[in-house]
């Protein structure tokens, strides 16, 4: 009998120590292919251990050993530690499995310890990701999505495109119609990152990954989800779809504004739209068969004013498609002056930058060509006058002017620079430092452009038969008589869902994805990355990283340690194995499945197949069960062709609006990429750059697991382990090792020997490179571990 002392084993419950037997063999139950799963480790280890019924012992147990005892060793929480040589090697809740009684004084005690899994693993299964604690406040809207765009910000709004709108030439104007991007033009991405550090935040348990700080692990990017509430019942009662049936001109009262309503006499275009009847006629002459009106929702009161009156009680909100022509004055480079904000309905005020989209030719004028020179900084009584500076080494002079806008004609000699010159009165001529521009000739100073919108008024509660006012909409920002023309393409929609607004006071539960845990997100990744989780409990540190990186440069060399009384094991690694492997995304996204068609390939999808007999013939999918993938376009912005978007949108769904929740999707966002001359971005102002994320580019980002356009896919995380499946080989035997070196070997804080060291073994003369694969049992006769471990390909 081993007793409690010394340099044998311990047993210690509630701190007493008990009386052992020999304990011959103690499961350790280390697998390297459990730390491939976030959950891997969740529900830990157990060990069963016989004792003999000793008066020290009898103490502990109490009257577990009597029919009628009133108090039970189970009906209590009991702790227990195993040591050996003064080293714990095992803890954890103990029981009393069961209790052998004899006649006289023999008899005994069977005991199991449970060893509970990571607590931290337990947590984030039982979270949901909108549960995480990250500060996040913001009012939805064109400043905040702007400034999220720069620094190290948790949330991002990235312009997305989901086929609901197109770039078309203005109908009244030489310059294009302008497409103003809103609040449903952008969506909320968060950043991996960030949600990771948040999950182990309180947890007790510092991570720690090279992977996820790194540059490229800060770039990525998990789409978001608004909250959502289910809007079938309502729709069921109250929807309608209304147009404008003409369009309808309007000149601007002294305060700039122009009325969408019938409460006044002038400056007003009418309602913002007048009928939901599918029946009626438009003044293209062209029947509004997609308008429809559920149960009279859509009415008109005695005054004639537009409303939405319900026969329920519901919470909605409006969306509305605004297209309109306005006229403009060329404020500067970067403005129009013109109708640029809309206001009205709960007191939204959506004010937008009208942009000026007309190229700016000072930087590379042609030769022998017609521009309008525009001076912002007119001052009356000032003349002016274009220098231009050829190649043939004259300076030619435009004749003189004195107004904030003249037609020029360079001269017929290639242009190697040009200065406006500008004098007051009979002064000498200098060099005009402040606002100008040259314009192509057919560009005027004042005009008409078209602008399109949408944008969403926040949800409201609207009781039984109640009128709500539709009409309460301005336009504003132009100046007195000014005209604008509103479209009959112009529709309005209510919304049934808890998606916010312009204006929406946002939180991070508002925009986290609220069905995806967080062992979810963490499972995908493990998926993309072929992470490695490791918990040191000891220390209490969780390792998340690439299971090819978990290893470090450190060699140990345990030939003399191999006890050969048992004989070694030699196997190839890919026995048993499933013969094919195929890494893909989910398959649910519309963008993918065209690219796939118009390319005949499979987007983000590798195969590997192991050429070994003993593999089985099946396949084994190892696709990634969160995220798709994500396709980019060009040409969709009309003032920024140039700009890469997103393209989001399920297969499983009609409409790519907002109010349909798309499948999540990952990305890098790479930040502000600036556009060519002559493109711009326009959001709170007229920008020269955009916000740029991609799923993979061909130039520095493939998040596909092939490779692709000369990149590397994910599959380099993959290939060196499936390798080892092809051509590697495992070796298992026993070791003798001391009680301390067995203990090290479940750390990951540099010390050695431990699960990331490299252990050298020498073989009938041949030596090799080895990583620790499992741990079966620990000899506690004679002190030897029982071990598998994995060639490595590269000695």
């Amino acid at each position: 009998m081993e007793q409690g002392g010394g340099r044998m084993l311990e047993l210690w419950i509630d701190k007493e120590r008990c009386d052992i037997s020999s304990i011959p063999k103690i499961p350790i139950g280390f697998d390297i292919e459990k730390l491939s799963k976030a959950d891997g480790y969740r529900t830990g280890r157990s060990i069963e251990i016989e004792l003999p019924a000793t008066p020290l012992n009898n103490a502990i147990f109490g009257a577990s050993r009597d029919i009628y005892a009133t108090s039970r060793f189970n009906t209590k929480h009991h702790t227990a530690i195993l040591k050996k040589d003064g080293t714990e090697i095992f803890s954890g809740t103990v029981y009393l499995c069961g209790t052998e009684v004899q006649k006289g004084a023999g008899g005994g005690y069977k005991i199991c310890i449970m060893e509970g899994g990571a607590a931290w693993i337990e947590r984030v299964s039982k979270s949901k990701l909108s549960d995480l604690n990250i500060a996040y406040s913001e009012m939805l809207g064109l400043s905040a999505i702007t400034k999220s765009w720069e620094g190290e910000s948790v949330v991002r709004f990235l312009p997305v495109y989901r086929d609901n709108y197109i770039s078309r030439y203005s109908e009244h104007s030489v310059i294009p119609a302008e497409r103003v991007m809103l609040t449903d033009d952008y969506h909320p991405f968060i950043s991996i990152s960030g949600m990771m550090r948040a999950m182990f935040a309180g947890t007790g348990y510092t991570l720690h990954s090279h992977l996820f700080d790194s540059e490229f692990g800060r770039s990525l990017y998990m789409s978001g989800d608004y909250a959502r509430s289910d809007a079938e019942l309502a729709k069921s009662r109250c929807d309608f779809f209304a147009r404008r049936s003409a369009p309808t001109t309007a000149k601007a009262d002294y305060t700039g504004r122009v009325f969408a309503s019938t409460a006044f006499a002038a400056n007003t275009v009418g309602p913002i739209v007048d009928t939901a009847n599918p029946e009626a006629i438009d003044s293209d002459g062209v029947q509004m068969s997609e308008t429809f009106n559920t149960l009279n929702a859509f009415s008109k009161n005695e005054a004639g004013n537009i409303c939405f009156k319900p026969r329920y009680s519901v919470k909605a909100g409006f969306m509305l498609h605004l297209e309109y022509t306005t006229d403009y004055k060329i404020l500067s480079r970067e403005r129009l002056l013109g109708f640029d904000h809309v206001e009205g309905l709960e007191n939204t005020r959506v004010k937008f930058p009208l942009a000026n989209t007309c190229v700016d030719h000072r930087k590379a004028p042609s030769k022998n060509k017609q521009y309008r020179i525009l001076v912002f900084d007119h001052i009356e009584d000032r003349e002016y006058m274009l220098s231009v500076s050829c190649s043939n080494n004259n300076i030619y002079n435009s004749n003189i002017w004195s107004a904030r806008s003249q037609l020029v004609v360079t001269p017929k000699y290639d242009i190697e620079s040009l200065q406006l010159l500008y004098r007051s009165g009979n002064s000498a001529w200098q060099v005009y430092t402040e606002d100008w521009a040259l314009y192509a000739g057919y560009i005027e100073e004042e005009g008409k452009v078209d602008v399109v919108l949408d944008f969403r008024l926040p949800p409201q509660s609207v009781a039984a038969n109640e009128e709500y006012l539709l009409d309460k909409i301005w336009f504003g920002g132009a100046e007195q008589g000014m005209e604008i023309t509103v479209s009959n393409r112009t529709t309005l929609r209510p919304y049934f869902t808890t998606v916010p607004g312009y204006g929406s006071q946002l939180q991070f539960a508002d925009i986290a994805p609220r069905q995806v845990s967080q062992i979810e997100l963490l499972t995908a990744l493990g998926e993309m990355f072929n992470l490695a989780f490791y918990t040191d409990e000891q220390h209490k540190e969780v390792h998340i990283e690439p299971l090819e990186e978990l290893y470090g440069t450190e060699e140990v060399d345990w030939s003399n340690r191999i006890d050969w009384r048992h004989g070694i094991t030699l196997a190839d690694t890919g026995i048993g194995r499933a013969q094919n492997y195929i890494f893909s995304y989910r398959d649910t996204d519309k963008a993918t499945n065209e690219y796939n068609l118009d390319n005949d390939t499979l987007f983000g999808s590798w195969k590997y197949s192991i050429p070994l007999y003993g593999t089985k013939e099946s396949t084994k999918q190892l696709g990634n069960s969160l995220f798709t993938t994500t396709i980019n376009k060009i040409d969709i912005v009309g003032t920024a062709p140039s700009a890469s978007l997103m393209v989001v949108g399920d297969t499983t769904t009609l409409d790519a609006g907002i109010d349909e929740p798309f499948t999540p999707h990952i990305v890098c966002y790479k930040g502000l990429r600036a556009l060519p001359d002559g493109e711009c971005w326009i959001a709170s102002e007229k920008l020269d750059h955009y916000p740029y994320a991609t799923f993979s580019d061909g130039e520095s980002i493939n998040l596909c697991f092939e490779d692709r356009e000369g990149l590397q896919g994910l599959n380099r995380y993959h290939t060196d382990k499936l390798a080892r499946l092809c051509n590697g080989q495992t070796l298992t035997l026993d070791l003798h090792l001391t009680t301390a070196e067995i203990a090290s070997l479940f750390t990951a804080d540099g010390t050695i020997p431990s699960l990331r060291t490299r252990f050298r073994f020498t073989i009938q003369g041949e030596s090799s490179l080895f990583r620790l694969a499992k741990i079966e049992s620990w000899n506690t006769n004679n002190a030897t571990l029982r071990c598998t471990f994995e060639r490595e390909l590269k000695d």
